[in-house]
C-alpha cells in the first residue's frame, strides 16, 4: 500500500492569516479582515498600500476621484482571484487599486 505524500500542512502567512497546503485554502481573522473591506466587499489600495475602511471617507474618495479625472492617477478593479494573488487576504473580495507615478500627490 502506497502512502499519500500530499499531507495537509498549515503555513503562517502573517499575524492574521494562515494557509492550508497543498490546497491553498486561506483562513483569516475575520475581525482583522473586516477593517479593510468596504461595504461591497472590495478593498482599496493607493499606490500599493491598503486603506482601512474607517479611513475611506468622503474626502478621500473625492480626492481619489479628482486625481483619476485629471489623469494623475489610474484606477483598476481587480477581481477576487487576482486581488488575492496580489495582496493576500485583504484582496479576497476584490480590490479597487489606485496608482500614480506623480511624486506631487498628497499621501492618502
Amino acid at each position: 500500500m502506497k502512502s499519500n505524500p500530499e499531507v495537509n500542512r498549515i503555513v503562517t502567512v502573517s499575524e492574521h492569516e494562515i494557509l492550508l497546503l497543498p490546497k491553498n485554502l486561506p483562513y483569516v481573522d475575520e475581525t482583522w479582515l473586516s477593517q479593510w473591506l468596504l461595504e461591497g466587499g472590495a478593498a482599496v489600495f493607493v499606490n500599493g498600500q491598503p486603506i482601512a475602511k474607517d479611513c475611506t471617507n468622503e474626502s478621500l474618495v473625492s480626492s481619489l476621484q479628482e486625481a483619476v479625472k485629471t489623469g494623475d492617477m489610474k484606477v483598476d478593479l481587480l477581481r477576487p482571484r487576482e486581488a488575492y494573488r496580489r495582496y493576500g487576504a485583504v484582496g479576497i473580495s476584490g480590490a479597487l487599486v489606485f496608482l500614480s507615478d506623480s511624486p506631487n500627490l498628497p499621501d492618502f
